[in-house]
């Protein structure tokens, strides 16, 4: 099914995302994608979602230790949630959820093996 430029603009002009789109047309939204470039078109939050370099790694890890959230830095810095994820994977980075998460599996280990 060839996807007609005008058609992918009226759906853009109305807001809709990639997944959005393939459900109305029953396509997948990778082709969706692939028909967009094709014809030059942006998707919706396009730039929320590209490589920008809006993130400063040292600032990222200051704000984690400090006891912000992932998304909290994402609004901080501009950019999408998994764009923090990617580089709090990427830098090693514990998070305080991570934090407490681990400190909460070795609370329950050490309560299994402390009490035998």
């Amino acid at each position: 099914m060839q996807m007609h430029p005008e058609e992918l603009k009226r759906y853009l002009a109305e807001g809709l995302s990639l997944k959005q789109i393939g459900r109305k047309v029953g396509r997948d939204p990778s082709t969706i994608s692939y028909h967009l470039k094709k014809h030059g078109l942006i998707p919706v939050g396009h730039d929320l979602h590209a490589p920008n370099q809006k993130v400063d790694p040292a600032r990222l890890r200051r704000m984690l230790a400090g006891g912000a959230t992932v998304r909290e830095a994402a609004i901080h810095f501009g950019c999408g949630y998994s764009t923090i994820r990617y580089w709090v994977k990427k830098l090693e980075i514990e998070t305080s959820r991570m934090r407490r998460l681990r400190e909460s599996k070795a609370a329950i280990e050490k309560g299994k093996t402390g009490s035998d």
